[in-house]
């Protein structure tokens, strides 16, 4: 049986769900901070409460893409 790949899951095994979920429903400010709180999480400075410009290369493209495509939809 092959396993279906999940489109809103990194290869981080971050799950990007809610934040569909925040979109759908127009909730734009929780939207936009658990954005904030899922790209610290996939940049590895969640610790650190903030990004550097050092650190966006931390993030994976298909983080990117998938924050992107959900926010344009």
């Amino acid at each position: 049986v092959l396993a279906v790949p999940n489109p809103l899951r990194s290869q981080q095994g971050i799950d990007y769900a809610p934040l569909q979920q925040l979109l759908q429903a127009g909730k734009w400010q929780p939207a936009n901070e658990l954005t904030s709180v899922l790209l610290l999480k996939a940049a590895k400075q969640e610790q650190q409460g903030y990004l550097k410009a050092i650190d966006t290369r931390r993030l994976a493209c298909s983080d990117l893409q998938i924050v992107d495509r959900l926010w344009k939809t």
